[in-house]
């Protein structure tokens, strides 16, 4: 299930890179990298204010399946180290 059409995210902390905080006046999205070297990192993701359980359900596995998406293309990248 997509995320529900509203009005678009705006970054909140323009002076640092890494939490990036969005928000899209209703919910928040947390990410955050952690480098683990040698071309790899770990991404943290939170979504909170989200309405009830079966919300959050549904964005959790929404959000599981991008970030699988991302990994696939990541991992496809040929990365100059």
């Amino acid at each position: 299930m997509a995320p529900r059409r509203g009005p678009a995210p705006t970054h909140r902390d323009s002076t640092q890179v890494s939490p990036l905080r969005l928000e899209d006046g209703s919910t928040r999205v947390n990410v955050g990298f952690t480098d683990k070297g040698d071309a790899k990192s770990t991404v943290e993701l939170s979504h909170e204010r989200l309405p009830d359980a079966d919300t959050a359900d549904e964005m959790k596995t929404w959000w599981r399946g991008r970030l699988t998406a991302l990994k696939s293309q990541l991992e496809g990248c040929k990365v100059d180290a």
